[in-house]
């Protein structure tokens, strides 16, 4: 590769003796054409009306370029310390086990009532039973029914290790349809709707006054990693995990009283931004989430915001670290998934779509593995590390149809064509775009130019 850049390079040279050619992509997004031409030796102006794509522009094409490797070095620094301060205002709510053990992941279900007149067992809603799918490790839930004369009927899980695939149930819902382990009756897609939108969305546990759940989501699997022992480990949920979830959720209201109490003049901590409705690609507002803080659960917005505010504090230049917390919130979601065959939690963005999803993987932020800070902060640094030693480029927030720039100031006009209705770039954008406004909120090109 080096020797086709510097090839490259000179070519561009050749072509262009008196001085670089400016490049503009009008609609750049990510950057992907402004950066290749860096790697080339031409000058560069990169614009979108996208504030998130122009922070990703502005790092890629400004700052890495500007500060070099070391801002890596820097990054990794402050970053490791932010996670430091982090551990101690949130360890109560991600403990380690009584055994040594480290939890990376929380596995939940959403669920709902069956309707059957006679029946009105909790329904969990799982699109499999499977934990670990690997050809040498396999782990399963086994749901079991139990019944009694003055209660509702029940299912209590275990883990097992199947030794064919035939032992291990199917899901309990598949295209919006709910069976129920109890009874069998399957429940319309309309009503568990119904039931979802009553509970915004059912990532959250319910719980009664004594803090005991009575409802909600339901946690099927705490995946954990043990000192001195290699691959994932898998437990049933004990009381106390519960209980750190009704923490988490007490705090929460402690920190939205809190911002009520100052007259509400700020952002509220956690985004109440409402979520379009945009079907085939934003289904979940279907199921009662309709605010972009609807999609998280109590205790990873707990932890969004104490990550976000030590963010906002860190003394060093904010746009890296707060992308660094854009990942961590991918990772920090209830439309997140647990990889069976991988053994790994999985980001919110494996396509580009926030569709539904009924069995959620809870990640610990404060773990060293997949969907962790530190693995976010990694990746960063890894991207930093890698810049191709070029020349800084230029960036602007920018209406293409009326750019800043003259017709005849560039050579090349270079873009690919923009997503239009293919995928809604903007709308997903505003994923990270409400976290990253309550983090960067001076930041000019967080600002609306056009308002």
């Amino acid at each position: 590769v080096p020797v086709y850049l510097e090839v490259a390079r000179k070519l561009v040279q050749a072509a262009h003796p008196e001085e670089n050619p400016l490049v503009v992509d009008p609609f750049s997004g990510g950057g992907s054409i402004p950066l290749e031409a860096l790697r080339l030796g031409c000058e560069t102006f990169a614009s979108d009306l996208n504030p998130v794509a122009c922070l990703i522009l502005k790092m890629m094409l400004e700052e890495i370029p500007r500060d070099g490797p070391e801002l890596s070095d820097k990054l990794l620094k402050i970053g490791n310390e932010i996670k430091a301060a982090a551990k101690i205002q949130l360890s109560d709510l991600y403990p380690t086990d009584p055994d040594g053990a480290t939890p990376i992941a929380y596995l939940w279900a959403r669920t709902v009532r069956c309707e059957s007149p006679n029946c009105g067992a909790e329904i969990p809603l799982l699109s499999s039973l499977w934990l670990c799918k690997k050809n040498n490790r396999r782990w399963a839930l086994r749901p079991n029914v139990i019944r009694s004369m003055d209660q509702y009927p029940k299912v209590n899980f275990e883990i097992f290790k199947p030794l064919s695939n035939n032992e291990v149930a199917s899901g309990t819902v598949t295209r919006a349809k709910a069976s129920c382990l109890c009874c069998g009756t399957v429940m319309p897609p309309q009503r568990l709707r119904a039931q979802l939108t009553e509970q915004n969305g059912g990532a959250d546990v319910v719980f009664d006054t004594e803090g005991l759940r009575v409802g909600g989501a339901l946690m099927t699997a705490v995946v954990t990693i043990r000192p001195y022992e290699q691959g994932r480990h898998y437990r049933m949920p004990i009381d106390a995990d519960y209980t750190t979830v009704y923490m988490a959720q007490e705090r929460l209201a402690n920190i939205q009283e809190e911002w009520e109490s100052k007259g509400q003049n700020t952002l509220c901590p956690i985004p109440e931004e409402p979520l379009p409705l945009m079907s085939g690609t934003f289904n979940v507002p279907l199921y009662g989430m309709n605010t972009w803080g609807d999609l998280f659960t109590a205790r990873q917005k707990v932890a969004l915001v104490v990550l976000g505010q030590l963010t906002a504090s860190a003394e060093m230049k904010k746009l890296p670290l707060a992308l660094v917390l854009s990942r961590t919130a991918n990772a920090s979601c209830s439309l997140c998934r647990w990889h069976t065959s991988g053994e790994k939690h999985e980001g919110v963005f494996s396509r580009q779509a926030l569709p539904m999803v009924w069995d959620y993987s809870e990640s610990n932020p404060l773990s060293n593995s997949t969907g962790g800070y530190a693995g976010a902060l990694n990746w960063i640094t890894k991207v930093i590390k890698a810049w191709p030693k070029s020349e800084t480029g230029q960036v602007q927030s920018a209406n293409a149809t009326d750019h800043p720039l003259p017709d005849k100031s560039a050579g090349v006009w270079f873009t690919d064509p923009p997503y239009y209705f293919a995928v809604p770039y903007a709308d997903l954008s505003d994923f990270f775009f409400v976290w990253l406004k309550r983090t960067l909120p001076d930041h000019p090109l967080i600002r609306d130019p056009f308002d």
